[in-house]
């Protein structure tokens, strides 16, 4: 369950989008290190303590959790993989 304020009321709803990030997560458990909460830990641009491994979006561990900052990781990300892969392509 989620809690938003609407109008000062304090309302509940149900989110299977917290539930399927949960399965998400899960996947990556003892596989990349994780905050306490079992978010992925990244530096600022989005690599993990696992070489090649970048995460992006609600699955980090951040503050903010709102589609334009997911947006803006997964842009990093995806420039950091490429330099990650062309590096790693020149190295042969």
């Amino acid at each position: 369950m989620l809690r938003r304020v609407k109008h000062l009321r304090l309302e509940l709803m149900e989110s299977s989008y917290i539930s399927a990030l949960r399965e998400i997560i899960n996947k990556f458990e003892g596989k990349v290190e994780m905050n306490q909460w079992h978010y992925i830990k990244t530096d600022k641009l989005m690599a993990t303590n696992v070489p090649g491994v970048f995460a992006a979006g609600d699955i980090r561990d951040k503050v903010y959790r709102q589609a334009v900052l997911a947006a803006a990781d997964g842009a990093i990300a995806g420039i950091e993989a490429e330099k990650y892969l062309v590096k790693q392509s020149a190295k042969g």
